[in-house]
């Protein structure tokens, strides 16, 4: 199993992070690197708390 990381707050080492821009916000994505998805999908969800929810080849993981 594989899990999709996604944070709007800067990690600690950006190494293995990807950089996207969602609704007007950095969100940092760790995609894994041998396997890279076909399609990915990022989206701010969230009423009181936005959160950056993540998925790929339509599948979501919850991180």
């Amino acid at each position: 199993m594989t899990f999709l990381e996604a944070t709007t707050k800067p990690p600690p080492s950006l190494d293995p992070y990807d950089l996207f821009i969602v609704d007007g916000i950095l969100v940092h994505a760790c995609l894994p690197r041998a396997i890279r998805p076909h399609e990915l999908r990022l989206s701010m969800e969230g009423w009181r708390r936005r959160h950056p929810v993540a998925s790929w080849d339509g599948c979501a993981f919850v991180v």
